[in-house]
């Protein structure tokens, strides 16, 4: 499973997961992120065949894909509704930046260009913090209010990643899920 990403600092890790403590101890059962799996996914691209991401990456470094550095501010903790029987929880932006959607947008098209199918639902950047089960959806949203509003920090950024899960890596692990394949910077 590989994606484009913005990665989280280290700090903000930290800061958001020191912020969300009293939520992690209350809330056992929800299937909570490890820090360093935080990301802000810009395109998802499943699972790919080694010599299909080589070509995908020498396509994307050979185009290249500057940017313009923005700063994006993170606020409140909102959910997905459960699909099936799960719910994710994540922060949001307090506003979107141009620069930010700009770079979605032409990763969408290069992705596209290389034979996948566009991505049918509206881009919505979040950081996923955790899983949860639907019949625990109700309490977990009302312990979730004082939150809605919540500002976690903020971070400049210079950089995206192409990430892919750890071979063997389970969710809700002490270990992180993810790691950098590649970065590509400004």
């Amino acid at each position: 499973m590989a994606f484009f990403a913005i990665s989280i600092p280290n700090d903000l890790q930290a800061s958001i997961n020191a912020g969300l403590a009293a939520l992690i101890k209350a809330w056992p059962d929800v299937q909570w992120v490890h820090p360093k799996d935080y990301h802000l996914t810009l395109r998802f691209i499943g699972g790919l065949q080694p010599d299909a991401l080589s070509r995908l990456l020498i396509d994307i470094e050979g185009q290249g894909q500057p940017f313009i550095p923005f700063t994006l501010n993170l606020q409140g903790i909102s959910s997905f509704p459960p699909h099936r029987d799960r719910g994710v929880l994540w922060i949001g932006l307090k506003n979107l930046p141009l620069h930010m959607i700009d770079l979605q947008s032409r990763l969408e098209k290069q992705v596209q260009s290389f034979g996948f199918a566009p991505e049918n639902r509206p881009f919505t950047p979040h950081i996923t913090i955790g899983r949860f089960r639907k019949d625990a959806a109700a309490g977990l949203m009302e312990a979730l209010s004082p939150f809605g509003q919540q500002e976690w920090g903020s971070l400049f950024c210079q950089e995206y990643a192409l990430m892919k899960r750890r071979s063997g890596a389970k969710e809700g692990g002490t270990r992180p899920l993810y790691e950098v394949l590649t970065r590509f910077s400004v």
